[in-house]
């Protein structure tokens, strides 16, 4: 009677580890989950990171806000975005996981879009970069939008011309550092496509170094100021690397 007792008392103990081993696998097994990253307007968001908790790697969206990860039930996925407020959002049982994502104000202040439009965190640049807002510009209410950079940027000297509509306004960071005038502008780029921002005149060279100095304008005259966003003051010699000898 003792044997067989101690059998039965054996096989329960087999039974529950068995049914343990059970479970814990089911809770560990991996699976695919798949959604998508809003905005609050319902629009996509491409490009933002999806991580699972615990995990190396993970997922980018695509054009339409999909992203694809492996995670299991007790995993949470991290989903972030530049300008916008990180969100972590618990698996649990679900396959499908739609992630909306809220701006955040205070982050996007400190983003800085560089060459080929890319964004980057303001303090994670290696180079001074000062930031003017649209609206300072248009309340200026200048002929040349460069007009409206006058006291608006430290190291940066804007000498206007006062010839009237189309003038010229010749701009200059942290100081001169050649003979032509032209050598001396930075390079302007408008939702990051360069322009032409020389100085043209009657006669030879620059309006204000020909033998007849009439101005003719440079290419910032031809940007208007109620549609400027923001502009970004690259400085230093990191900056200038960026886009290379047109800087």
């Amino acid at each position: 009677m003792e044997t067989s007792y101690g059998r039965q008392a054996a096989y329960k103990v087999l039974t529950v580890f068995v049914f343990w081993i059970g479970i814990t696998s089911l809770a560990m097994a991996q699976s695919t989950v798949s959604g998508r990253v809003l905005d609050v307007a319902g629009q996509p968001i491409i490009g933002a990171t999806v991580k699972v908790t615990g995990q190396e790697g993970g997922a980018i969206s695509d054009l339409d806000g999909n992203f694809r990860v492996i995670g299991n039930a007790t995993d949470s996925l991290l989903v972030s975005f530049i300008g916008f407020a990180s969100q972590v959002v618990p698996i649990g049982n679900r396959s499908v996981i739609e992630v909306v994502l809220k701006e955040d104000i205070q982050n996007l202040q400190e983003v800085v879009v560089t060459a080929l439009g890319i964004e980057r965190d303001k303090k994670a640049l290696g180079y001074a970069v000062q930031q003017i807002d649209g609206d300072a510009l248009s309340e200026a209410r200048t002929t040349n939008v460069m007009n409206g950079l006058a006291g608006q940027a430290a190291g940066v000297q804007v000498t206007g011309a006062n010839n009237g509509l189309g003038s010229s306004a010749r701009i200059v960071i942290r100081g001169e550092n050649s003979l032509n005038i032209n050598s001396n502008s930075p390079l302007i780029v408008v939702d990051g496509s360069p322009i032409n921002n020389n100085i043209y005149g009657t006669g030879s060279g620059a309006a204000n170094q020909s033998d007849m100095p009439t101005d003719f304008g440079n290419g910032a005259a031809d940007i208007n100021p109620d549609d400027i966003a923001s502009i970004s003051i690259l400085k230093g010699a990191a900056a200038s690397a960026l886009y290379g000898s047109r800087a």
